[in-house]
This record gives C-alpha cells, structure tokens and sequence, in this order.
C-alpha cells in the first residue's frame, strides 16, 4: 500500500507534515485547527443538481426521458421501487417493479425550491434518474400499470452547473486562505532558522533569507556569501538588518558587503569558498533521473515546483539525482547552477534528532562547541546534510564539493566549479546526493562561458547598532572571537556606503558574514545513548529520516482510518 502522502497531490501533502507536527507538540491545538480545515475543506468543490420538478405526467415527456435512457423509480404511498422494460400505453405506465440498488438510494428525498448536493462518485448515476410520485400503495415486484392520472410530482434530476461553478470558485479561495492559516501558524515551529536578513528596498525592508544554516555550534561556524541582488540605495547608503530567530542566540563574528561590477546581460554567484563567478548562458539538463524517474521538467525554472529528494532506495542508501548534460568540445571547467533550499522536513527531522539528547543537549552543545571543526565539518559530509556532488568520470564517480546548507526560510542560488578536465564523453553527468527528504532543489543549470568580472570590493559598514543604539561595528569589523551577540527579539541595523552606481555596468550584491548560532529549544528525558551512539556512521541520519517519515506516514494512516 503506497503511502498516504505519495497519494495525495503536492499542495495537500505539504499541509499533511505540519498537521502531524502540531499534533504531536499540541493536540488541543491539532484538535482545533484539524476541526477548522475540515469544516473548510469539506464544503469545497461539492456538485450539485436541481429537481427540475413538474405537478403532472404527460406521454410526450416521459417518451423523451426513456428515450434518453433515464432510470425511473417510482415513490409510492408506502414504499418506493425501481421500474425497468417500462412502455407507455394508453395513458398507463407498464413496467416491471425491482428493488432499487444502493447506488440509487442515496438521493430520493431531495430539496425542491433548491438546489441539492450531490457526491461526485455518485453524480453518474444521480442524474439519471426520474422520480415519479404517487399514492398509489406498493406492490411485491411484479408487474406495474399505472395511470398516468394518478402521479401527482414528476422529478427529473439534472446537473446545476451554475451552482457548481460557483461553489468551485469559493472553494479554491477558500483552500488557499486555509492553507496559509495553517502554513503560518506551524511554519515557526518547523523552521530551521540561523540569523534572518532583510533588506532596505525603497524604504520598505524585505526578507531575504537566513545565513549559514547549520552552523549550530562555534566549531561549525563559517563563512556565508547570501546573493542581495540588485540593491536600491537611500541617499547613497545600503540599509540591512541582521535579526535574530525565535528561540535561537545568534554570534555574529564580522559582516561586509561585497559589490561586484561585472557587463550588463551576464549574472554573477559567489561560492562557498568566496570565489565570484560570472555566467550568462547556462544549458539545462538534457535529463534528470530520480531513480528511474525523468524529472527534468521540474528543474527548468525557478517557480517553486521542487525536487525533494524523496526517492526511496535501500535503508541506507542516499536519495540522489543525476543530471545530464552535453558537453562542448574542449570544455575544461563548468559552472554549476542550482537553486533550492533545505526542506520543512529537514528542520523537523534535524528537532528530532535533538530531541535525543533529551536533557542532556545544553552539556552537549558546550562539548561540541569546544570540537574539532574539520571533525564536525566531516561528520555532516557523512552524513549528507549538504547537497554533496559529483562528477562521473568513467565508472567512477568523483567527489567535487558540496552546496552547505541554506535553511529552509528561503531558497537560494548556488554556484559551484567543475573540473572536466579528465572527462572525455561528450556527455557530463553530475550526481547530487544528500539525507532523504532533506533539500528541495527548484531548478539546476550549467554555465560553460568564460568569467566575465570587471571588479569586486569589500564594504566595511559604516555603522552597526542594536534598538538600544549599543554600537556593534568593532565586533563585526574582523573575523576574530569578538562577536555581536543577538538574543531574544534584537536585531542589529547596519548602514554601508556611500554606495557608487554606474550607467554602463551591472553591481550585484553579496552579504558576507561570518558566525554561528545555538538553538534556546529545551529537552525532556534522559539522553538516548544507544541510539546517539549509531550516528557515528556515516548515513545514520538519512536512515533516521527514512523511518520518521514512515512513522508519519503509518500514524497519518491511523488517524484517517479512525477518523
């Protein structure tokens, strides 16, 4: 039996995970919210139909409805009855009386002056029927002659397509205003937050995004390059706020801006390792294979239609992808072009796995702050937190690099070079790898043209205050152990400039900032040792995930068969 999320479409699937994730955290809360998007859903894109009712019988009418292969049932004084081999004949109705079967029970006493709903499974064969009335006493199946003097209502079933139309209107609007309710109220309690960046367009400050997700202890902590775009200065400076998450502390160790001149009609991405590449005509993938499934009409724009690397191999094997791609003669270097973000199930899969710590996490998180920062950086490599790549060179499939972490607040583009100097086939193919369920990847594209940057410069801010006007700028000038230390609801605004824009070129923008941040969230129960301790093998949290989600699944099964 496939699995009741796999069977429901994208946009009722969504809403199944933060259900589920509420009514494990607060079941009244479940109880209430469940209650409402019942009551909502259950009015929506109903079907309806109309008596189209008449106080007589004539021959002519009743000619053409059995002629239109009507089926008639007759209501008599005490009963009602199927009639079948039905002829007219001398004002009399001549037909054999059977027992009505249950596909036509369900709608014998239907609403007159309105119109009447009508289940869609059922609808075919609802709006076939006649309905005859009389005071007539029923008789045991045999043969019916009835004068046609004596039925005193006619009802003949008929479609209300304007009712229909116009329940199904309300009901698409009324879904969507449901679904973000719901969206809304959970999307704090699943978000997998890091420091949240918005940015003053015109006045107005946006959110952007969240920065260096992941990084959730000071051994972890790195460096991040978040794309601003094209930004609108305000009297010549550029005006950003670095917030803090609800329930995390942020440590912000330095922030610049880094600008990036490069020709009008190319686009540029900075990696992970600080590198600035330009690209202007990148080629889609002739193919995408999630497992034997072609998905590369899922990748061709950027529109939110995602990926979730949800295909499902061994226990322990990683959900991956393989792209496709034809490679140009001579090629030797390629720029990699995604965009995505790390899933709603990733920051409920990433609380649950913190939940086995139970009481023990506060003495963890001082431990692991103290750790190796390669041994942790490996550590989320084996267990493919990262989008983790590589490129096929024969047989092989060679380690390139991996896409850090974004947080699933916003998605993002990312960038990264390929070495295919060793590749000879004329056709590249690049594998993406990581924790079942763990990214949604919106679109993937390649870039073989040449570097086109004319300059980049860093921009130290020129002020960096908190709502208490406490100056920040001395702790966030280096990368150093002074840090900028964000708690509950502060923020810090930061002011760059003056900030220089030329006719003739294109200035992107890059935030750059260096940190970590701790989650406030609290644990009860002792720590689960003998289950911590099989997450020093590589792939444990992809296994990890595998079951939680079929453990959503089987519980999401259970509630829909009680209920």
């Amino acid at each position: 039996m496939s699995s009741i999320t796999s069977r429901l479409s994208g946009s009722a699937g969504m809403l199944l995970f933060p259900l589920y994730f509420m009514y494990r955290k607060r079941k009244k809360a479940f109880l209430l919210l469940i209650v409402a998007f019942a009551l909502t859903v259950s009015s929506c894109y109903q079907h309806y139909f109309k008596t189209h009712t008449q106080q007589k019988a004539d021959t002519d009418m009743l000619q053409k409805l059995q002629s239109a292969n009507k089926y008639f049932i007759v209501h008599f004084k005490t009963g009602v009855a199927g009639l079948t081999n039905l002829s007219i004949k001398n004002n009399t109705i001549e037909a054999d009386i059977v027992t009505l079967g249950e596909d036509h029970l369900k709608y014998l006493n239907p609403e007159t002056s309105r119109t009447n709903r009508v289940k869609k499974n059922d609808k075919n064969a609802a709006l076939m029927e006649v309905h005859l009335y009389t005071n007539e006493e029923k008789k045991d199946n045999g043969r019916l002659s009835l004068p046609l003097s004596s039925v005193n209502r006619v009802d003949v079933y008929e479609f209300d397509k304007s009712a229909t139309n116009a329940n199904h209107i309300i009901s698409t609007v009324g879904v969507v205003i449901a679904s973000v309710a719901v969206v809304t109220l959970i999307a704090v309690a699943i978000a997998c937050n890091c420091p949240q960046i918005y940015v003053n367009n015109n006045g107005q400050y946006q959110f952007n995004g969240g920065m260096y997700s992941g990084a959730v202890y000071s051994s972890l902590e790195r460096t991040d390059y978040m794309p601003l775009g094209s930004l609108q200065p305000t009297d010549n400076m550029l005006n950003l706020k670095i917030g803090n998450a609800p329930n995390e502390e942020q440590f912000i160790n330095s922030v610049q801006l880094l600008k990036v001149d490069h020709p009008v009609g190319s686009k540029v991405m900075v990696d992970r390792h600080g590198n600035i590449f330009s690209y202007k005509d990148p080629q889609l993938p002739i193919s995408v294979l999630a497992g034997t499934d072609d998905v590369k009409e899922i990748l061709r724009q950027t529109d939110q239609n995602y990926y979730s690397f949800n295909n499902n191999q061994g226990k322990k094997d990683f959900s991956n992808v393989i792209l496709s791609f034809k490679k140009p003669a001579n090629a030797a270097k390629a720029k990699l072009l995604i965009h995505g973000k790390n899933s709603d199930w990733s920051g409920y899969i990433y609380k649950e796995f913190n939940s086995l710590f139970g009481e023990g996490m506060s003495q963890w998180k001082k431990q692991e702050d103290k750790a190796d920062p390669k041994v942790m950086e490996q550590w989320q490599k084996d267990q493919a937190m990262p989008v983790m790549v590589y490129v096929q060179n024969g047989n092989n499939w060679n380690y390139a690099d991996y896409f850090a972490m974004t947080g699933n607040t916003a998605s993002r583009d990312l960038v990264m070079e390929l070495d295919l100097s060793n590749i000879k086939e004329e056709t590249i193919n690049i594998k993406l790898e990581t924790v079942y369920r763990f990214w949604d990847l919106d679109y993937a594209a390649i870039d073989f043209s040449d570097n086109e940057i004319q300059s980049s410069s860093y921009m130290d801010p020129v002020k960096a205050s908190l709502a208490d006007a406490t100056d920040e700028k001395n702790n966030l000038l280096l990368k150093d152990r002074q840090y900028c230390h964000l708690t509950g609801a502060d923020a810090i605004n930061l002011q760059f400039g003056p900030a220089v824009v030329h006719d003739k070129i294109s200035s992107t923008w890059f935030l750059v900032s260096s940190g970590y941040y701790h989650s406030l969230e609290e644990y009860e129960g002792k720590p689960k040792l003998m289950e911590l301790m099989k997450f020093k093998n590589k792939g444990t949290f992809n296994a990890f995930s595998k079951s939680k989600y079929q453990h959503v699944n089987d519980e999401l099964e259970k509630y829909a068969v009680k209920n």
